[in-house]
């Protein structure tokens, strides 16, 4: 994790880089990163991987629930002193309630915003 922790940290330097997971986002200073978290019930999570993966909903409900396990004990082990604040994320969004095409549109207007020198 800690050469990880390197890559991300020099690419985040850098600037202009889009990490998607694994808590880049906790990682780089708040002035530098917008730090998004896009959450959407259980239930459309599971009819979502059924649909995708072709699978029933069983299947589907032990893959969300392992992948949430996943998340959480990655979160755990790499980053032991987070509380799991929404406050840790600059935005919180229901992808269900707005759909994917909003939050993408959301997520650019804040880019926008917070940084005007890149656009």
């Amino acid at each position: 994790f800690e050469n990880f922790a390197k890559i991300i940290l020099s690419l985040g330097y850098l600037g202009k880089t889009v990490f998607v997971g694994a808590g880049a986002g906790l990682l780089l200073p708040r002035e530098c990163r917008l730090h998004v978290r896009v959450v959407s019930p259980m239930e459309d999570r599971i009819a979502y991987i059924s649909q995708y993966d072709r699978c029933t909903k069983q299947v589907a409900t032990q893959k969300v629930i392992f992948n949430d396990q996943k998340r959480l004990e990655y979160i755990k082990k790499n980053f032991p002193s987070l509380k799991q604040d929404p406050f840790d994320f600059d935005l919180l969004m229901n992808s269900s309630a707005l759909g994917e095409d909003c939050c993408v549109q959301v997520i650019n207007q804040v880019i926008r915003n917070k940084y005007p020198a890149l656009i």
